[in-house]
């Protein structure tokens, strides 16, 4: 089994070193979490209430046209019933790039987590929860609209839910992202940054309107005592097109804004003691949208995190 989880490592560090540094991954618009995989999860089957934990992960990603993305993330999970508990983060970020920098709270991301039944050989939850927005994505600079990719926020209030299921090594999680509110003030223009060559390269966003997700990720777990790995693949699907405001401003839809993303994904935890452990996620695309005016590019996530548990 090392050999094997040896080799597949060697070939996702390979295929991340020959990726092109330009395309969508997964990222913080919500549904990628759906059913997130945590690698070693606490065994409640003994318990009147499923455990509680808190955790802290620092994230790192690669954006469009080189920003650098990097989000600080604590994150509550606290059981209620032996099957159903409740988890909320809100990241702080910080993002840099040729138009500048900008830094602040993201958006909320809370819900409950139901186990339909769990042994030692399968496990089935669903997810139901919300996307909260502290904000309307529309900083500004010389008060200028900066582009989706220098915005905390995607100024979205969605509804987020899902499926998981697990088999043996394998876990199957269905996902879908929906918007229920539209808040994102966003105006961002070329022509509104025509003295800076820069700006030209972004994608416009001025009325932005974003599409609905719908995800699937498909993973298989090697367990080896303490560390245990979880590589896979994850493919987001851009359900409707994102639309904007054209120079009339009618809202028209983008063209090549719908459509497939497919990201190779990896989950490795380490376990310091019985309740406590470091857990590691990777992320990158290997085929994407044409276009991405929502600011979610990324060429390559990483996360590094310390998990608590605790009854």
């Amino acid at each position: 089994m090392m050999k094997n989880t040896t080799i597949l490592t060697l070939v996702i560090l390979s295929a991340l070193s020959n990726s092109k540094l330009n395309a969508q991954g997964c990222s913080d618009a919500g549904v990628c979490s759906v059913g997130s995989s945590h690698v070693a999860g606490y065994d409640s089957s003994d318990v009147e209430r499923a455990a509680s934990s808190v955790s802290l992960t620092t994230s790192f990603g690669m954006g469009e046209q080189g920003t650098t993305v990097l989000q600080v993330i604590p994150e509550l999970n606290i059981g209620i019933l032996k099957n159903l508990s409740w988890q909320a983060r809100i990241p702080f970020m910080s993002i840099s790039g040729n138009l500048g920098d900008v830094s602040g709270i993201g958006d909320i991301v809370t819900g409950l987590n139901f186990e339909l039944n769990k042994n030692a050989t399968s496990n089935t939850s669903l997810y139901a929860g919300v996307k909260i927005p502290l904000s309307e994505s529309n900083k500004q600079d010389k008060n200028r609209s900066l582009p989706m990719p220098y915005q905390v926020g995607l100024g979205t209030f969605d509804f987020l839910g899902g499926i998981s299921h697990r088999m043996n090594n394998f876990q199957a999680t269905i996902g879908y992202q929906h918007v229920l509110d539209n808040g994102n003030k966003n105006r961002f223009t070329r022509a509104m940054w025509s003295d800076n060559a820069d700006a030209q390269k972004y994608f416009e966003s001025d009325g932005f309107i974003r599409g609905n997700d719908a995800s699937f990720k498909l993973e298989y777990h090697f367990d080896m005592n303490k560390v245990k790995i979880a590589p896979g693949v994850l493919a987001i699907y851009r359900l409707n097109k994102d639309q904007a405001l054209d120079e009339n401003f009618v809202h028209q839809d983008i063209k090549g804004s719908d459509g497939v993303t497919l990201n190779i994904v990896g989950n490795a935890n380490y376990e310091i003691g019985k309740k406590s452990s470091l857990r590691a996620q990777l992320g990158f695309p290997v085929v994407v949208r044409e276009v991405r005016a929502d600011g979610l590019t990324r060429s390559l996530v990483f996360n590094l995190g310390y998990y608590i548990n605790f009854n």
